[in-house]
């Protein structure tokens, strides 16, 4: 199986609506799927279930470890590759966000083949599907009566998943060097004025919206969003492994600074 094909075999199980407003059992199967291919590729797999606006129907994280030599102690500096496998309502959630949750899976099939388990690991490498990513309706019955509406805003399930990592942290120790989190990376479109914009963009980031207005609004690059300081290392590790890999056709063009503080 070529990995093209391998990627839309994970992709062919996140092609239907993941909201448990419109189709929770949909949401059930996805979710079966990551932990069975988490199981599968020899991951320690566990799952954090935290309140949603609804009562009957929980968030639920799945948590995948790979661990290395310093796991579990202060020496441990863990990494986390992460995306949100939930979709809005009104969508299948094929790029929001079944292509990032499809990239994750195939990542882990790479990390994990026998060539790459030959290699040593140092410290603890964590794959997490994040759920609620997609903020809930305040309207619900559970949200009215208990007045827990929290999670209209979405990112229930990293925040959750953060509070957590952030206790273990303590409890060990350990430290943190990032995190990857996969969005939406699979449209792709070449055509001049294909790639729209929020109405703010240029007036936040002007260089880039230059850069992009140079290219005709094409829709036809991927942007990595981070934190000048705290994320300088693994930005500059993700541009400069595609700079080095001669089979990518993607090539990096620049950086530009966030016009806001950390």
């Amino acid at each position: 199986m070529t990995k093209t094909q391998s990627l839309r075999s994970i992709l062919d199980h996140f092609t239907s609506t993941r909201n448990v407003y419109v189709d929770p059992a949909a949401k059930q199967t996805a979710r079966d799927f990551i932990v069975k291919t988490f199981k599968d590729h020899g991951l320690h797999t566990w799952t954090e279930e935290f309140r949603s606006n609804q009562d009957e129907y929980p968030g639920v994280n799945v948590v995948g470890q790979l661990p290395g030599r310093y796991t579990g102690t202060s020496d441990d500096k863990i990494v986390v590759i992460g995306s949100h496998y939930d979709s809005v309502q009104t969508t299948p959630g094929v790029d929001d966000n079944g292509s990032g949750i499809t990239a994750l899976l195939q990542a882990l099939k790479l990390y994990t083949s026998p060539d790459k388990l030959k290699c040593s690991r140092d410290h603890t490498l964590l794959f997490v599907a994040f759920d609620l990513e997609e903020g809930q309706p305040k309207s619900n019955v559970s949200c009215s009566l208990s007045g827990n509406c929290s999670c209209a805003r979405g990112l229930c399930g990293s925040d959750f998943f953060v509070k957590n990592l952030t206790q273990s942290l303590k409890s060990t120790g350990a430290g943190f060097q990032g995190a990857l989190v996969l969005e939406t990376i699979l449209n792709y479109n070449n055509t001049p004025n294909s790639q729209m914009f929020p109405s703010v963009f240029q007036t936040y980031f002007p260089q880039a919206y230059q850069q992009l207005s140079t290219n005709k609004f094409r829709g036809d690059f991927l942007a990595v969003i981070g934190r000048s300081y705290d994320d300088a290392r693994l930005i500059s590790g993700i541009s400069n492994a595609f700079k080095k890999d001669g089979k990518c056709n993607f090539t990096f063009v620049d950086s530009f600074p966030r016009p806001f503080s950390e």
